[in-house]
């Protein structure tokens, strides 16, 4: 059985491809990748946005993608994971949505004051 890598091409497990089926032969869904990208801005100071994350707090609390995946279902297309009014962790029943470009903007607008970048809502 071909082991498989991920995207820094260090080798996974094969039970973890076979326990929920999102990260198959190498193609992770847009459900995975949500899960992942999330849990590496919380808990990797690699990471480019971490500063923004980890770096200022915000926990990455949900222990496993089957978790993740029970607690918020599929990634509908056109929506990112995002937190409600832009604060606090990520993790089960704890205001995190599936939302749009526009509700994750209005978000950051609203948490900073209706200023975000030095631009106003």
């Amino acid at each position: 059985m071909k082991r498989a890598r991920d995207y820094r091409g260090r080798f996974v497990s094969p039970s973890n491809h076979l326990q929920h089926g999102h990260c198959c032969k190498g193609n992770w869904s847009p459900t995975f990748i949500s899960f992942v990208a999330a849990k590496q801005r919380c808990r990797d100071p690699r990471v480019n946005r971490w500063k923004h994350y980890g770096g200022a707090g915000v926990q990455f609390l949900w222990k496993s993608f089957p978790q993740f995946l029970a607690a918020m279902g599929t990634r509908p297309k056109g929506r990112t994971l995002g937190r409600v009014n832009d604060s606090g962790n990520y993790g089960p029943g704890l205001g995190n949505a599936w939302m749009t470009d526009k509700q994750q903007k209005a978000a950051r607008f609203a948490k900073h004051g209706g200023r975000y970048n030095g631009r106003t809502a």
